[in-house]
């Protein structure tokens, strides 16, 4: 959900178009665009969106995809990537805002070639573990660093899509922008999602009755650890199960995973092959490297598909 942030209304105009977020501004603005809401209670995320800006002026706009703190009870520090507008290139940097002493600016400029009407992948990704937010951008072949991490610390994050008239270095505040400009900018395929190394998938086994299946046999019951049967075969522990989760090609296995417990697995995305999600992807259940049933398929869907933290149920008949 979002919340409309239109500073200049008689300047900027906010509107989709298209399936994309579109923002439509002249001469000098503030922030217009939007605002997630509500805030995350947790900070260790990835926030990834397909963006690109016209300008036409003296004086080009920035295109801005941001993330920050700001709810109640917490400070509104942020790290932004912005986008300008040079024509058949594009200008990505940087913008932290941040305590003093904990980023010392440098305004890094990376130059990319625009390619058809695509736009450009970015990403900003807060590792809550050490409090640092790595910036990125794709240049169509891999991800391109804009700078070191920042130090971000916040209390809850969300998310922020605008336009905002370029802000001079040293200075930051006001934005400086030409009357006679004029922008263009639209973001797309916008997520915010929990970083993959630290948020595994949960697959869980049930009946169809949302029961567990390792209960269900005379046997199993009072039996730890919990049993089941295949037809026509002897009793086993679930400890025999074994789960794993694949690209969905089926050339790369992402996590194996065997348990004693209750039927739930916790699958780690660590090592895994992907660099943003949603992700296509297979799951196998075997019993000594026997497929059991058949592959489970979770299929990529625009942004429908596997997330990190995501939990999905088997169902066994």
């Amino acid at each position: 959900k979002w919340r409309i942030w239109n500073s200049n209304p008689d300047k900027a105009q906010l509107s989709v178009e298209g399936g994309k977020f579109t923002i439509r501004a002249h001469g000098q603005i503030e922030h217009n665009g939007l605002v997630s809401i509500p805030a995350l209670k947790y900070k260790d995320v990835v926030l990834v969106a397909r963006m690109d800006i016209q300008s036409h002026g003296s004086d080009a706009a920035w295109s801005v995809l941001h993330l920050c703190g700001g709810a109640e009870m917490g400070p509104d520090a942020s790290v932004e990537i912005t986008l300008e507008d040079q024509g058949t290139q594009a200008l990505f940097s940087l913008v932290a805002w941040v305590p003093k002493g904990s980023y010392k600016p440098s305004y890094p400029k990376h130059l990319l070639p625009r390619v058809g009407n695509q736009g450009f992948l970015v990403k900003l990704e807060l590792n809550a573990g050490n409090n640092l937010c790595l910036t990125s951008v794709h240049d169509g072949t891999a991800w391109r660093q804009l700078d070191d991490p920042v130090e971000l610390l916040l209390r809850n994050v969300h998310c922020e899509i605008k336009v905002v008239s370029k802000e001079v270095p040293g200075s930051y505040w006001p934005p400086q922008g030409s009357e006679d400009t004029q922008s263009s900018a639209w973001f797309d395929d916008v997520r915010l999602y929990p970083r993959p190394a630290t948020h595994p998938v949960l697959l869980r086994l049930v009946s169809k009755d949302g029961s567990s299946p390792l209960f269900s046999t005379p046997a199993g019951l009072g039996t730890w650890p919990p049993k089941f049967q295949v037809a026509g075969e002897k009793e086993r522990s679930c400890g025999d199960l074994k789960i794993e989760l694949w690209t969905a090609d089926g050339k790369t296995l992402v996590s194996s995973v065997q348990s004693d417990l209750d039927g739930s697995y916790l699958m780690p995305l660590k090592n895994a092959p992907w660099d943003i999600y949603p992700q296509g992807a297979r799951i196998k259940l075997l019993l000594d490297d026997r497929l059991l049933g058949y592959e489970v398929e979770i299929p990529l869907r625009g942004l429908d598909g596997l997330y990190p933290n995501d939990a999905w149920d088997l169902i066994l008949e």
